[in-house]
């Protein structure tokens, strides 16, 4: 199945991509069958989908942290056949580094790349700023609530301005109130000054209608794309916007959807 989009090329193009996993005492599992996705510069998708259903699987191959047992994968006409060094990547877990303060952990990006951080510094001070943080550039991760530790995680993935943004349930470990104010957060940095390429991995309904451009449904395992869904919601999006009907509409047309195509069940 093809995604829409616009004419020009896609930044991310995948096609007819499948992954086998050779489980021990379990023989052959089939994690993607068939996945062909299409994802354009600037565009913000989310994978919504059951847990099981190859989600995480997905991002891993598309970022080349893993490889697929057929099908392509092109970023920019190019070939990924290794982890990709223009990409940010969120993780379930922040992984903060608790010997590093939050300063120092968004700076890493750098020095993992045996580059000098310090032309950077300014930069990450803004970014921390922008999600509530200016203040606590200089606290350790032990001192941050887990909401702070995951907003530092996103500037980290976002400090050297990657050409796409791989999100694996990123807030799935915090409250729903914290959820919230992290969605929000999102949306603005993803949104301003220029809009960002996003894929973001979750199975909350809600969360893939505030935030993404376009929702990819999946199928249980083996992973398919089985439908999608334009979201024409104005960005960046605020909180009260999930009591507009308009929000509430889309939500309802991705729960329909969910249950047209089996993910779902009465």
């Amino acid at each position: 199945m093809e995604v829409s989009g616009s004419a020009a090329a896609p930044l991310l193009d995948v096609e007819q991509l499948s992954k086998v996993f050779d489980a021990a005492g379990t023989g052959r599992v089939e994690a993607l069958a068939s996945i062909d996705l299409r994802i354009h510069e600037g565009e913000f998708v989310a994978l919504l989908g059951p847990s099981g259903c190859g989600k995480s699987t997905l991002l891993s191959i598309l970022s080349g942290l893993d490889s697929p047992s057929g099908g392509t994968v092109r970023l920019a006409g190019e070939p990924v056949t290794a982890p990709l060094a223009q990409m940010g990547f969120v993780f379930q877990r922040d992984l903060l580094l608790e010997w590093r303060t939050a300063l120092d952990n968004v700076l890493m990006q750098f020095t993992m790349r045996g580059a000098d951080p310090r032309p950077h510094r300014d930069a990450a001070l803004r970014l921390l700023a922008s999600v509530g943080l200016a203040g606590f550039e200089d606290k350790y991760p032990w001192q941050l609530s887990g909401g702070m530790r995951q907003r530092v995680a996103i500037c980290r993935a976002l400090i050297h301005e990657p050409q796409v943004l791989f999100m694996d349930e990123p807030f799935g470990a915090v409250d729903a109130l914290t959820r919230e104010r992290l969605n929000s957060d999102l949306s603005t940095l993803c949104s301003e000054p220029e809009a960002k390429t996003v894929l973001f991995v979750t199975h909350d309904i809600d969360e893939a209608v505030f935030l993404a451009d376009r929702v990819v449904i999946m199928s249980p395992r083996p992973g398919r794309i089985v439908a999608e869904q334009a979201i024409g919601l104005p960005k960046p999006r605020r909180p009260e916007m999930r009591g507009h009907d308009e929000f509430l509409h889309e939500v309802a047309r991705s729960r329909e959807l969910l249950l047209d195509h089996g993910v779902l069940r009465d």
